[in-house]
Parts: C-alpha cells; sequence; structure tokens
C-alpha cells in the first residue's frame, strides 16, 4: 500500500501550482516590465473629438491649444482660470423668457452666417424670420414691420442707434413715453458702468445683471406706463442680462456654441461687449413703435441687430 503521507504531498504540489498559475494570469507582465491595466467597464466609449473626464465623469471636447476644460462645466476655456458668466434670472419678468429665446436665436444664425457676403442686412433678416418661424412666429408680419421701422428711421439692424439716442428719438417720435425713456437713459448707464471695459469678468456682469433686475421690479409696477411699454423695457433688460452673459463669454473664448464659438478676432477687441448688449437691448426696444403689440417683434429685431453687431465687428 503506498504511503498516505507521499499521497498528501502531491495534492498540496499541484494546488500550490494551480494558485501561481491563476496570480499570474491575472497580473501578466507587459513587455514594459509592469501589469497589464484592468479595463473599467464603466467608462463609456465617447464620440470622436472628445474623451473621457474622470474628474466630472462624463465625455469632454477635445481642447485646442491654449485652452483646457473648465472643472465645473467641462467646456474649453482660455489657460489661466475660468471666468464662465453664467445668466441671472428673474422669475419676477413676466417676460424673463425673452432673453432665452434671443440667445437661441442668435446662437442658431451667427455661427452660420456668411460674414463676407454683400448686403449682410438682407442675410440676417431672411435668417431672423426663419427662426422666428421656426418656433411659431409670423416671418410674414415680422418682415411688415421690419420694413416699416426702416422707413422710420431706426433700422436697418446696422444702422440702430445707440441705446441713449435710440431712447431719446423714440420719446420725441411719441412712441416711448417720458417715463419710459427715464428707464433706458438708467439702463444705458449701467451698461457704461459695467460693460465699458477691458477686462470681462463674472464680478462686472453681476453688478450689471442685478441692477437691471433692480429696474425690473420698478417698472412692473409703474402705472404710468402702458402695459405694451412695459411689456417691451421688461423684455429688453431681461435680452441684457442674457445677453451680456452670451458674448462675454464668447468673448472670453468660453463660448459653446459649436465650431464657430470662439473668434479670435473678437479676444483683441473686448471693449465690444458693450456695444452688444447695448444693440440687443435698444433692437428689443424698436418694437415700441409697432401699431401691432406683438412679442414677436421684440424678439426678431434684438436678435437680428445683435447678429449685426457682431458681424460688423468681425471685418
Amino acid at each position: 500500500m503506498k504511503n498516505p503521507f507521499s499521497f498528501l504531498i502531491i495534492i498540496l504540489a499541484s494546488l500550490f501550482f494551480i494558485s501561481c498559475t491563476k496570480t499570474q494570469m491575472n497580473g501578466s507582465p507587459l513587455k514594459g516590465g509592469g501589469l497589464s491595466a484592468n479595463v473599467n467597464p464603466d467608462v463609456p466609449q465617447c464620440n470622436p473629438g472628445q474623451h473621457w473626464d474622470y474628474y466630472l465623469r462624463k465625455c469632454v471636447d477635445n481642447c485646442p491649444t491654449g485652452y483646457h476644460n473648465d472643472s465645473i462645466t467641462g467646456a474649453c476655456v482660455v489657460d489661466g482660470g475660468s471666468t464662465y458668466i453664467s445668466v441671472i434670472t428673474n422669475p419676477n419678468n413676466p417676460y424673463d423668457y425673452s432673453g432665452s429665446q434671443h440667445n437661441d436665436g442668435v446662437n442658431s444664425i451667427f455661427p452660420t452666417l456668411n460674414l463676407s457676403t454683400n448686403n449682410l442686412d438682407s442675410v440676417i433678416l431672411v435668417d431672423v424670420k426663419s427662426y422666428l418661424g421656426s418656433i411659431g412666429y409670423s416671418a410674414d408680419s415680422f418682415q411688415t414691420f421690419y420694413g416699416q421701422a426702416v422707413q422710420n428711421g431706426y433700422l436697418p439692424f446696422s444702422h440702430l442707434q445707440e441705446l441713449d439716442s435710440l431712447g431719446n428719438t423714440l420719446n420725441a417720435n411719441g412712441v416711448l413715453s417720458t417715463y419710459g425713456n427715464s428707464y433706458v437713459q438708467q439702463i444705458y448707464n449701467y451698461a457704461y458702468q459695467y460693460l465699458n471695459t477691458d477686462t470681462i469678468t463674472t464680478a462686472k456682469y453681476n453688478s450689471f445683471a442685478n441692477n437691471l433686475i433692480t429696474i425690473e421690479a420698478t417698472i412692473k409696477n409703474d402705472s404710468r406706463i402702458s402695459s405694451w411699454e412695459k411689456e417691451v423695457i421688461l423684455a429688453s433688460c431681461s435680452n441684457g442680462r442674457y445677453s451680456a452673459a452670451y458674448w462675454g463669454n464668447y468673448i472670453n473664448g468660453q463660448s459653446t456654441s459649436g465650431p464657430n464659438s470662439v473668434n479670435p478676432l473678437f479676444l483683441k477687441k473686448l471693449r465690444n461687449w458693450m456695444r452688444f448688449v447695448i444693440a440687443d437691448i435698444g433692437g428689443a426696444l424698436v418694437a415700441v413703435s409697432s401699431d401691432i403689440h406683438s412679442f414677436w417683434a421684440i424678439l426678431g429685431v434684438s436678435v437680428g441687430t445683435s447678429v449685426s453687431a457682431a458681424a460688423g465687428f468681425t471685418y
């Protein structure tokens, strides 16, 4: 009969060999001498031009040279820190949706606009009508109003008066009350105080936006102005808050509006921030001259003057 102890030794030796083999398989050495990396099954496959950010736990865009992914939003921002401006909304403004629709309109038109075309105003008009139609407003009605505004000297888009002058002109023509014009002059003064600067910061934006909200509260309760005039000025304030954030981020190179999101020419002309914003506010204000009191007049002109102002500064 064989020695039982010898048989036990053979069994233990076999188990030890199998254990060593499994260990080698689980950590098989690579050519470089290290262990193979374990693949994390929870990391999704990102689209071309993107990579997985382990900190944000989402796919983010691959940034060009001189930019990096912001640690909060994941957007590509200029090296040196994030100064991303978040819109300050006002739920007490019944027309606060105007600013959001304004930014959507600008973002749908400007990145694809052919800036080298002749008669840019006509091209922008076609694009504005298309945008208005896409969200349920009458493109034909806006065409009629635009033509009247041109005849009255308030437009085309590229010839909008500066906001303070526009308020005075509308008041002199009897379509904007003296009380309404006083609000317009206050808005212009805040834009000049906070946005006419070479350095765009969230602090300056916040001061501008919060002062507008203070004005909005007064306008909302002002019984001296008509309901239409009140709607136009409140929508203009909303456009100002949203527009200032949009163009501030654009100029700072932090826009997320697609392949044309950062135009290097803008980065050399930072003082344009105020010009864009007062063009957006002034465009909305032109609607006060409309005989047909409809929101599409506010939105359409504001989008058109915004895009026109931006296009003008790219030459």
